[in-house]
C-alpha cells in the first residue's frame, strides 16, 4: 500500500534476502546456528548466576552472520519458529549437560519470537513440553523470554494468559523482555503471571536523577507481585552500584561480559565463582 523508486540497492537487498533464505535449512542442519551466553550476575550471593542464550549464525563460507541481519528476514518468511525450537533444544542440551556436571540450579532463558506465538497460540506449548521432556529438564530451570509487542499482539486478555498457563503447566517460567520501551504498560504485570521482569536497557543510557526514582518504584512493584528482576544493558559501574542499591535481583550488560560462546562463558562462569568464593 506504497509506492517507492526502483533503484539498485532494492534489487540487491531482494538477491541478499534470497541468498541467505537458500542457507538457512542447510545451515540447520548442520548446526551452523551457534549459543552464545550473556551471563546474568545475581546482585545477593545467595543467589546462582543465570544466563541468555543469544544466537548467533556462523556460516562456513560466509563467516559470522549477525542477528539483525537474519532474524528480521525469518519472521518476514515465517521460519522464526523453526529457529526458536532449534535454539530451545540447543539450551535443553547444555542444561543436560550441566545438570550432570553438578551444576544445579544454572538456569538458561531463550527467546520466544511472536509469530510462532501468534501463529499456533497454545498448541505450541506441547511441541516445547516434548523437546524438553527428551533432554529431562527439571522444572523451572529454563525461562523463555517474550516481549510486551507479543503479548499486545493478541485481540484478548484470555488467550495470552491461557499461552502463559501453559508454558508454567509444563514447567517452563516466563520473562517479559524489554520492559519499559514503546508498548510498555504496568497493567501487563496484573493481567498475566510473569516470572521475570527485564528492565530494557532504554532507562540506563541516558539515566538522569529521575531515572533511580522510576527503577526503584518498578523493582518494588515487582517484588511485591513476586517478580524478580532483571536489569539488561548495563555498561558502567555506577549503574551496578545504583541497582544493587536498589535491590534489582539479576544485572546483565557489558559491565561483566559480552555474550560468549558456550565453552568461554563456562570459563568465564568458573573464573567468577572462584572470585565469589
Amino acid at each position: 500500500n506504497h509506492c517507492e523508486f526502483y533503484d539498485k540497492k532494492i534489487a540487491q537487498k531482494r538477491h541478499e534476502e534470497k541468498e541467505l533464505m537458500k542457507l538457512f535449512e542447510a545451515s540447520l542442519k548442520n548446526k551452523d546456528f551457534q549459543v552464545y551466553l550473556q551471563p546474568k550476575v545475581p546482585t545477593d550471593n545467595k543467589e546462582v548466576l543465570q544466563a541468555e542464550a543469544l544466537v548467533r549464525w556462523v556460516h562456513p563460507e560466509k563467516g559470522m552472520i549477525y542477528p539483525d541481519k537474519f532474524i528480521p528476514l525469518l519472521e518476514k518468511y515465517d521460519r522464526i519458529g523453526e529457529l526458536d525450537l532449534y535454539m530451545f533444544e540447543a539450551v535443553c542440551q547444555i542444561a543436560e549437560r550441566w545438570l550432570k556436571e553438578g551444576r544445579v540450579g544454572a538456569g538458561i532463558s531463550v527467546n520466544l519470537s511472536r509469530k510462532p506465538l501468534l501463529r499456533e497460540g497454545k498448541e505450541i506449548c506441547e511441541k516445547y513440553k516434548r523437546i524438553k521432556d527428551k533432554y529431562n529438564i527439571p522444572d523451572g530451570l529454563i525461562k523463555l523470554e517474550l516481549t510486551e509487542s507479543a503479548l499486545f499482539d493478541f485481540s484478548d486478555i484470555q488467550t495470552v494468559q491461557e499461552i502463559l498457563d501453559g508454558f508454567h503447566d509444563i514447567g517452563l517460567k516466563l520473562a517479559l523482555d524489554d520492559f519499559g520501551f514503546a508498548y510498555s504498560s504496568l497493567a501487563l504485570l496484573g493481567e498475566f503471571d510473569i516470572d521475570v521482569l527485564k528492565l530494557d536497557r532504554a532507562f540506563f543510557i541516558n539515566d538522569n536523577e529521575r531515572t533511580p526514582k522510576i527503577v526503584e518504584s518498578i523493582i518494588k512493584l515487582a517484588h511485591e507481585l513476586g517478580i524478580c528482576v532483571v536489569a539488561e544493558g548495563i555498561e558502567v559501574e555506577h549503574q551496578v552500584e545504583t541497582l544493587t542499591e536498589l535491590n534489582c535481583d539479576f544485572i546483565q550488560g557489558y559491565y561483566y561480559s559480552k555474550p560468549l560462546p558456550v565453552a568461554e562463558f563456562e570459563a568465564w562462569r568458573e573464573s567468577y565463582e572462584k572470585q565469589r568464593a
